[in-house]
C-alpha cells in the first residue's frame, strides 16, 4: 500500500510542477503586450509621416 501511495504522490507532484505558473503567464502576456505597443508606435510615426501636408503648389 506504501508504494502504490508513493507512486500516486510523485505522479501527482510530478503533474503539478509541469504546470506553468501565473508569474510566466502574466510574463509573457507583458511581452505581448510590450510588443504590440512597439508595433503601433511604429505606425504611429508611419502615419505622421504619410501624413505630412506640405504640399509644394508650382
Amino acid at each position: 500500500m506504501k508504494k502504490a501511495l508513493y507512486t500516486f504522490t510523485l505522479a501527482s507532484l510530478a503533474s503539478l510542477a509541469s504546470c506553468s505558473s501565473p508569474a510566466e503567464e502574466g510574463r509573457d502576456t507583458t511581452e505581448v503586450r510590450e510588443d504590440q505597443a512597439q508595433e503601433t508606435a511604429e505606425d504611429m510615426e508611419d502615419a505622421a509621416e504619410d501624413a505630412d501636408t506640405s504640399a509644394v503648389i508650382e
